[in-house]
């Protein structure tokens, strides 16, 4: 259930909130509600600034309330026949853990049973279409078969969400961005969570692809946009702004802080390279953002000293490789993303690719942070080694020169090092701190739910394996004698 994305379809942020429903309920929206400074547990309030969030309709229709959420969409005609401008969204979780919130649109019967975009539900027909006004369909009788689609559909995570309120009849924030994007529609692609913000695509009329993407967040993560747009303006003034979004602002709206940029089109790269029926172009793609990382990294490369200077954290028993990075000598500064690792930052259409969300990016940070990790993540799953041991063990294998894949990458590394002056006595601590800052992501996340009242949900990574054993392994350490001494 989306309970921190759906905050963002009201038509303002509330002040105050009144949930009602079983106490697990209550609990799960009060966290989502807090996570955006609206406190909870009082009446709603009468007006724009009180909020209702039921989990039955007729609950919402006999409290009077002038906003009101319906975690799901329980005949929510009684809510139109109260008064109230209403619209449902139908939320689906990728497997990256991501939210898509999708307006659901009317259609005739005739029409909904032909349309391949209509499927039935609980006895209701429904078209998907972002964008559309959004109303329930006809009552049909449900058959056993359609009882059983249902319920599968509801173990698998579809959920529906509807908004009722007697002011305007979109959100602010979308009627915001559809206006920034001179008119069409826009689907809700939401990060959700503790930490991260809510993107909005929106698409000019008749265009499916769309055009801008406007991030969204509470005012106080401000920061976290004009930082992002700062780092944009510096890609397109380098000559390599060709795979990053470009830059087109960013302000305040109410109790939203929001930036927009371009938007970028394609699958996150981990789930292509996971994916069989893409596997003939994994090492074109891949070739393709090693080339244009060296690019990136020649052309912001800058002279810096690394001693005493905080960088990307380390944490837990990764510290001790601060010391490493303070014995540094001759290595250059770039400009680094920070979170492109694991591929899920990099949008790959057909060939081409694009890099998205600079947030955490430094203008010059340590060589190789980027390049080495997602090349070798990558690499692990388009080989088939999916859970993080075999990643990890599979990773150093590969760094130490003992797979069919070793060649090319220590040919990328070795090229990369070679573009940037990189002493190849240095290559090695700076590929032992590049897994160190990639494994400490998974703490730093964990401190980032903890400060915001969450919990945190023990989890690995390949990148803690090979962070471990990075030293030790034999082939690679500080030295990194597999790629320094030429065996490749």
């Amino acid at each position: 259930m989306p309970h921190t994305e759906a905050i963002v379809l009201l038509p303002e942020l509330p002040s105050s909130a009144d949930v009602r429903g079983r106490p697990r309920f209550e609990e799960k929206w009060a966290r989502a509600l807090s996570s955006w400074g609206v406190t909870s547990g009082g009446p709603a309030t009468a007006g724009a600034n009180g909020l209702l969030v039921v989990a039955r309709a007729r609950d919402a229709v006999a409290s009077g309330a002038e906003v009101v959420l319906v975690d799901g969409r329980d005949r929510a005609r009684r809510l139109t026949r109260a008064g109230y401008q209403v619209r449902t969204y139908v939320a689906r979780r990728s497997g990256q853990g991501s939210v898509m919130l999708t307006p659901v649109q009317r259609v005739r019967l005739g029409r909904a049973v032909r349309s391949r975009a209509c499927k039935r539900e609980r006895g209701d027909v429904f078209c998907v279409r972002p964008g559309r006004r959004t109303t329930l369909l006809a009552r049909h009788a449900r058959t056993p078969r359609q009882v059983l689609i249902a319920g599968v559909r509801a173990a698998t995570g579809r959920h529906y969400l509807t908004v009722a309120h007697r002011d305007v009849a979109t959100p602010a924030l979308v009627r915001s961005a559809v206006e920034a994007g001179a008119g069409g529609h826009v689907t809700l692609i939401a990060g959700g969570g503790l930490r991260r913000r809510s993107t909005l695509l929106v698409s000019p009329e008749n265009d499916a692809r769309p055009h801008i993407a406007v991030k969204v967040a509470p005012a106080s993560w401000a920061d976290r946009g004009l930082k992002e747009q700062d780092v944009l303006r510096r890609l397109h003034t380098t000559g390599v702004e060709t795979h990053a979004p470009r830059p087109l602002g960013s302000g305040l709206l109410g109790p939203f802080a929001w930036s927009a940029e371009t938007a970028a089109s394609g699958r996150p790269l981990a789930e292509v390279v996971a994916s069989t029926r893409h596997s003939t172009n994994i090492q074109s793609v891949l070739e393709d953002l090693a080339s244009w990382f060296t690019e990136l990294g020649a052309a912001t490369r800058t002279v810096r000293t690394w001693s005493g200077e905080d960088g990307l954290a380390l944490r837990g028993e990764h510290r001790g490789l601060s010391a490493v990075r303070a014995a540094l000598s001759d290595v250059p500064g770039v400009l680094v993303h920070g979170d492109v690792g694991t591929g899920l930052n990099v949008l790959v259409d057909r060939r081409s690719f694009n890099v998205i969300d600079w947030e955490t990016a430094a203008v010059a940070e340590l060589p190789l942070t980027d390049l080495l990790p997602l090349a070798c993540q990558a690499l692990a799953l388009s080989t088939g080694h999916r859970s993080p041991e075999d990643a990890g063990h599979y990773i150093l294998e590969l760094c130490a020169g003992k797979t069919p894949e070793s060649r090319w990458l220590l040919s990328v590394v070795d090229r990369y090092c070679r573009e940037l002056q990189i002493p190849p006595e240095q290559v090695g601590a700076l590929a032992s701190l590049a897994w160190g800052y990639q494994a400490s992501m998974r703490l730093v996340h964990d401190e980032l739910i903890v400060q915001e009242g969450g919990v945190a949900v023990p989890w690995t990574t390949a990148a803690d394996s090979v962070a471990r054993n990075w030293i030790t392994y034999e082939g690679l350490g500080l030295s990194w004698p597999a790629l320094t001494e030429g065996r490749f």
